[in-house]
């Protein structure tokens, strides 16, 4: 017969067929698909096709389909055979000639299992403003959280189809089980992207432990830590407090010191603030209270909840009229009842020009200041108007 071929190894498992020359440990089934193309005069019938591997019995073809192209014949003969245990050498046989000879590797769950791994795996806090990524959280007011990170595998992925994948939690004594179903990427795609909500999972202060299991075999994973308010309290930073007044065009100028105020114009504190705790998260409950000239009582002004991440953040809630200025001595920032900063509107300030034409004063110049005036003009024109 003069014939050309072309073959393809794959398998089948879970009901999907993929093509790929290395047969998992939990395939259903083998296959070798064969590609010909012969003169019309040479008939064919699956019994003219065997495949052997190893010592096994010869397997005929399953299924053979043929389409006229003229002076040529063509079609293909699928062999489907009980998947390996090992390696072996496979055979093919046309009308009793020997045509091919193959390796097919055998991939064992160890192997594979060894090559698969669970990288970066990260905590995800939502909170009304948002998600946020994290690995030391604040459990005060998160609504949910979720589990992310990579899965890499050196095999492909395929072999996940006939496992079973789950998430696994522990936080002191709470253990939880979350099972998870992957969307297998196509042939070539070196990763999938995991992200499991955590649901009613504990979400207080402790070391959170997560576990991806297959098979129930860990293959990696990360810890998390849920942090105590006095934990939280000591990472809030203070990097720069101060005063900003809105002119009566509502252009902001910011001051260290402000121990006086023209008529018309507004005025409140302004405060640059972060956690100086790497991949740290939390939403505090805060205010700003005021302190009247004679009282040692403090004045709630502001109260609301307070975002805090490692990244700087201007929070400058304030916009008072300047008939108030002369009853007020100090502001007071208290995050989770407790003071963390305090600024006296006592002081005489010394304006001075930077060179993008704001007023600011010394200190606000020093080259070792951590936040500049740019930067916080730049956030407070990002505010909503003040008036």
């Amino acid at each position: 017969m003069n014939n050309k071929q072309s073959i393809t190894i794959g398998y089948e498992i879970q009901g999907l067929r993929i093509d790929r020359a290395l047969i998992p440990w939990n395939a259903d089934s083998l296959l070798v698909e064969m590609l010909i193309r012969f003169p019309p005069k040479s008939p064919c019938a699956p019994k003219d096709f065997l495949i052997t591997m190893g010592d096994d019995d010869p397997l005929i073809g399953n299924e053979i389909q043929i389409t006229s192209e003229g002076e040529f014949n063509s079609g293909k003969v699928l062999f489907r055979a009980d998947p390996p245990v090992k390696n072996v050498t496979a055979k093919v046989y046309i009308k009793k000639k020997l045509r091919h000879e193959m390796a097919i590797p055998f991939l064992s769950r160890e192997k594979f299992l060894k090559g698969l791994s669970f990288n970066q795996a990260s905590l995800s806090c939502l909170y009304d403003q948002g998600a946020v990524a994290c690995k030391s959280y604040y459990p005060a007011g998160i609504r949910n959280m979720s589990i992310g990170g990579i899965i890499k595998s050196v095999h492909g992925f395929e072999p996940l189809l006939g496992t079973t994948l789950a998430l696994a939690l522990t936080m002191g004594k709470n253990k939880k089980i979350l099972p998870w179903t992957p969307n297998i990427p196509q042939a070539g795609e070196a990763m999938i992207p995991l992200t499991i909500p955590l649901g009613t999972f504990p979400r207080k202060m402790g070391v959170l432990e997560s576990s991806l299991l297959v098979d129930g075999e860990e293959i990696g994973g990360g810890k998390f830590q849920g942090l105590s308010t006095p934990e939280f309290l000591r990472t809030i930073e203070i990097l720069r407090a101060g005063f900003v007044v809105w002119n009566e065009n509502n252009m902001p100028h910011l001051w260290d010191n402000l121990d006086s105020l023209k008529a018309g114009h507004r005025f409140g504190p302004t405060f640059w603030l972060h956690s100086d705790l790497q991949d740290c998260v939390g939403l505090a409950d805060g205010k700003i209270n005021g302190y009247l000239h004679g009282s040692v009582q403090p004045m709630t002004l502001w109260e609301g909840k307070i975002p805090i991440t490692h990244v700087p953040r201007l929070f400058s809630p304030l916009s008072m009229a300047s008939t108030h200025f002369q009853e007020l001595k100090l502001f007071e920032l208290v995050i989770a009842r407790h003071p963390v900063s305090r600024i006296s509107l006592a002081s005489k300030p010394k304006a001075i020009f930077t060179n993008e034409g704001t007023i600011a004063s010394p200190v606000s110049m020093d080259s070792e200041s951590p936040i500049s005036n740019k930067d916080l003009l730049k956030k407070l024109n990002s505010l909503a108007n003040p008036n």
